[in-house]
């Protein structure tokens, strides 16, 4: 049994504990969240906008979360290294705060070995390994690897597709536009928009600022960074960036790339399951049915390939992803979490 331990109980760490509730492999053990009560906690653990009703037992007793009838300790340290995470028995500590500062404490507790693994639920330039599943040449050196970085909801999306490519034919250039729901720090009417990963800064984009639920935002992406990361192959190759969009889950990804060679359809969806028989995890899916984005929420896989906008001609190659960026990619997460024990 693998003890997990979470820091931060937002959008992502209610969704790995959605995820982890019914895992006889892994359970959490205790939840580490300065910003609530436990009764606040257990409510939205409880129920949820996108994702309904939690359908376990979840109750408070004696200042615990039981999960059916099991107790989950609760604390609500500011830092996460004032948990004493030694008596709690933790193997890995899912760090879901998205706080920079926060995150390094979480990564200490790693290196000085008072817990086996953290992993950061973000791109992290101190990690010891940043680990998107489905790209090729990553090996995870458990005995070395303590503070590991899952990257971003976007690469895990999309560096499994662009490994497809490249196992086929060579990408000359591309682009990738990225239509992403709008996030927690984003306003409702029109303001300055607060940081999420440095608390008490605005961010420089203004028009982030603006009313989330009234329109499309334009904005940068750290996509592809963060896919270059594990594809240094395509630095100097690609570009991108994104809108936010008014919906509250699902993103979805347009990927163009222009290929060194022609490439034909079949071999690409062989490609594309490939990928999911070498990994032993379904990473990604084919759509032929007419869908919507709302269609593929709580969807766990890393990406759906949209076969309807397959465009492939004159070595110019269009393709369309949906994911599901909070359960799809939580769902990564814990698979990551499987794979260093």
């Amino acid at each position: 049994m693998i003890r997990i331990g979470i820091n931060g109980l937002g959008r992502v760490g209610r969704n790995c504990f959605r995820i982890l509730q019914d895992n006889s492999e892994i359970q959490v053990v205790h939840i580490n969240e300065p910003n609530m009560s436990i009764d606040n906690l257990c409510y939205l653990l409880k129920f949820d906008s996108i994702y309904g009703r939690n359908n376990s037992n979840l109750r408070i007793e004696n200042s615990h979360l039981i999960l059916d009838e099991r107790k989950i300790s609760v604390s609500g340290f500011s830092s996460p290294g004032e948990v004493d995470w030694v008596n709690y028995k933790i193997d890995a500590l899912i760090d879901s705060s998205g706080v920079i500062s926060v995150q390094n404490e979480s990564a200490k507790l790693a290196r000085a070995r008072i817990i086996n693994k953290t992993i950061i639920t973000h791109t992290y330039e101190d990690a010891d390994k940043t680990i998107i599943l489905g790209v090729e040449g990553i090996k995870i050196k458990k005995e070395k690897d303590h503070v590991i970085s899952s990257s971003i909801c976007d690469s895990t999306a999309v560096a499994p597709i662009l490994q497809a490519i490249e196992n086929i034919s060579k990408v000359n250039s591309g682009s990738i536009t990225t239509l992403h729901p709008w996030l927690q720090y984003q306003n409702l009417m029109d303001g300055p928009c607060r940081s999420f990963a440095h608390p008490h800064q605005n961010v420089e984009n203004f028009s982030l600022g603006r009313a989330s639920t009234e329109a499309l935002i334009p904005k940068n992406t750290s996509c592809i960074d963060a896919v270059i990361e594990v594809l240094p192959d395509l630095k100097g190759k690609i570009y991108g960036m994104s809108f936010r969009v008014p919906t509250p889950s699902v993103s979805c990804a347009i990927i163009d790339v222009n290929l060194d060679s022609e490439i034909s359809d079949s071999s690409l969806l062989t490609e594309f399951n490939e990928i999911n028989n070498i990994n032993q995890i379904n990473l990604l899916a084919i759509n032929n049915d007419e869908l919507i984005s709302r269609d593929f929420t709580k969807e766990t896989y890393s990406a759906t390939i949209d076969q309807r906008w397959i465009f492939n001609k004159n070595n110019n190659l269009r393709i369309v992803a949906w994911y599901d960026n909070e359960y799809g990619y939580c769902s990564r997460v814990i698979d990551i979490i499987k794979k260093l024990f």
